[in-house]
């Protein structure tokens, strides 16, 4: 198994695709989904497009956010 991020090619972390700060992001960004589909009944694919065309959006989040709706993870957490 590679032991690099999918998305930098830091090292990363035990049982993840992602570097810690990848990682951290992703995690925040389950965080904030809570968040939001309580408050704006919001399904994950459209937070994440949300997330991801937000110029507050982080680095790492949008690039999470951009991985996940690439990948087949856009299942809703």
């Amino acid at each position: 198994m590679e032991d690099r991020c999918r998305l930098c090619g830091r090292r990363r972390e035990e049982a993840s695709v992602h570097c810690s700060y990848h990682q951290r992001a992703h995690a925040n960004l389950l965080d904030a989904f809570e968040r939001w589909r309580t408050a704006l009944d919001i399904d994950w694919i459209e937070f994440l497009r949300e997330v991801r065309g937000n110029p507050g959006t982080g680095e790492w989040a949008a690039e999470v956010a951009e991985d996940l709706l690439r990948t087949d993870h856009q299942k809703t957490p």
